[in-house]
């Protein structure tokens, strides 16, 4: 499915192109011909061809018939296609577009190596769709709304071979409100909403295989702003280059929840999966020098079974993140970075614990992880560009290091630490290669001899592994407490490896 993922949304990019450009340039006593040119000057900004069968003004409207816009990128061309689109002339600063209620789209791509050729169509349904814009041609603010935006797919062939397979996706109670701003570049802010979108799916895919999905997502919204769009589009993607001569793109993306479903069957059997999530959000910037990018979930509940495990799963956790802001270009000093992740309230219910561990010996406390890295670093190449993505890991030297933040919580035990290093890049022996840390690291650990207990107690570790774990804990860890325990691991200026002010054991 993988092709309906990309195509649905490239077509909606295309939709929203067509009408942002269309709006913007019918403005302030613009003639209809400027209007069309405004829209092919907008889609040119990202590497785009508008174009109309005809163009014929009916008293205040310009008429526009078989428009399309094409799209060809990394040997895949999507076409989109409308019969009609209508813009009519309210007054001197304002318009409104309205389109044909029905549209398709063609993508079609190239084979690659284990990719095959293929050839999708899909039909847009519009229902009560229009954009009423404002302003002057260098700032055109537009609203657009719609009851609903439906997507479908038509045919999907690959090698020349149709597939049994049905997708549908639809948009309810949409409304964007924008900004396009075409001074010396292209940039634009976004503001999106839709009340509920529904998927369906189903398919086959080999005698006796077959699937089925469906979900929805609701109160879903989009936040966005870019700057000089248009150097993407004179260089067909997005390079160093780009960034370096002032492109910059934000974009939030959010749901208040969703729920999807899926149903397999094959050989083995049937496999079957619920999955629901509480507010959840995507953030993703590019500017200047670095790239940043966090992912929020929260109340995750995951209910399934499948033939391969031995209960049901059922899997919750009540909030799950992960953010990185790291440099994407090379720069000759070193430039801040920083990653995170957050796991916590994980469980497992009753069922899938009673096969591994009936007796219960081992806490069902909710788990957690918490994990925040920040530190200064370079790249020597800029890891954007082809050489760098086909070629061997780019090279880059990290100068510091600080552990901001560690903390692990599981079957009753509890680790944490914090702590910071810097890095001689010049030394590459004293570490066989790696560059040699210098600082220290503070570690804690509570419940870790019962944990391991448990565990054994359960049959899921065995006494001689538990034994040499707590041969470790003594070796490198000062007791301060019952069941409790503290460490300073020191790495020093002339590479010795302390713990506790002592030197490792091994």
């Amino acid at each position: 499915m993988q092709v309906i993922t990309n195509t649905t949304a490239r077509v909606f990019y295309m939709a929203a192109a067509l009408s942002l450009a269309g709006s913007g340039a019918a403005l302030a006593d613009l003639t209809h011909k400027q209007v069309w040119e405004g829209l092919r000057e907008w889609s040119l900004a990202f590497d785009q061809l508008a174009a109309a069968e005809t163009a014929l003004v009916e008293g205040d409207t310009l008429v526009l018939t078989a428009v399309t816009m094409t799209s060809d990128a990394d040997g895949t061309r999507t076409v989109f296609s409308i019969p009609e689109m209508r813009l009519q002339q309210v007054d001197a600063d304002s318009v409104t577009i309205t389109m044909s209620e029905t549209g398709d789209i063609r993508s079609t791509s190239e084979a690659r190596p284990f990719v095959p050729a293929t050839d999708a169509t899909l039909r847009l349904d519009l229902s009560n769709t229009q954009i009423t814009a404002t302003g002057a041609p260098e700032q055109m603010a537009f609203a657009s709304r719609s009851d609903e935006i439906v997507l479908t797919l038509e045919s999907l062939t690959q090698d020349g071979v149709a597939k049994d397979v049905s997708f549908e996706m639809s948009f309810a109670d949409l409304a964007e409100d924008s900004v396009l701003t075409l001074n010396e570049g292209v940039g634009f802010t976004s503001d999106s909403r839709v009340g509920a979108i529904a998927i369906s799916g189903a398919g086959s895919a080999a005698e006796g295989e077959s699937g089925q999905f469906e979900g929805q997502i609701n109160g879903f919204g989009v936040t966005a702003s870019m700057e000089n769009a248009q150097l993407v589009g004179e260089s067909d993607t997005l390079t160093a280059a780009a960034l370096e001569a002032g492109f910059a793109f934000d974009a939030n993306v959010g749901s208040e929840s969703s729920q999807f479903s899926f149903a397999q069957e094959d050989f083995m059997g049937t496999s079957t999966g619920n999955v629901s999530m509480g507010p959840s959000g995507f953030g993703f910037a590019m500017g200047g020098t670095n790239m940043a990018m966090d992912i929020e979930l929260s109340a995750l509940d995951i209910e399934g079974t499948s033939p391969m495990s031995p209960a049901p799963i059922d899997y919750a956790l009540d909030e799950l993140s992960f953010s990185i802001d790291m440099p994407m270009v090379a720069t000759p000093d070193a430039v801040p970075f920083s990653a995170g992740l957050r796991m916590l309230g994980v469980t497992l219910g009753d069922e899938f614990w009673s096969v591994f561990d009936p007796s219960a010996a081992v806490p069902r406390d909710p788990a957690s992880i918490i994990v925040a890295l920040s530190g200064m670093g370079r790249w020597d190449t800029d890891i954007m560009e082809d050489e760098a993505m086909d070629g061997e890991a780019p090279g880059g030297e990290v100068e510091s290091l600080a552990i901001n933040e560690l903390a692990m919580s599981v079957g009753g035990a509890e680790l944490t630490g914090e702590g910071a290093f810097t890095f001689d890049n010049d030394d590459l022996t004293t570490f066989d290669g790696m560059p040699r840390p210098e600082g220290r690291m503070g570690l804690t650990l509570r419940g870790g001899q019962s944990f391991m207990n448990a565990l054994v107690a359960a049959g899921m570790l065995p006494q001689e592994q538990a034994f040499f774990g707590q041969m470790m804990l003594g070796a490198l860890a000062q007791a301060a407490g019952e069941d409790y325990y503290v460490s300073e691991i020191t790495v020093t200026e002339d590479g010795r490896v302390l713990a506790n002010g002592q030197p490792l054991p091994f």
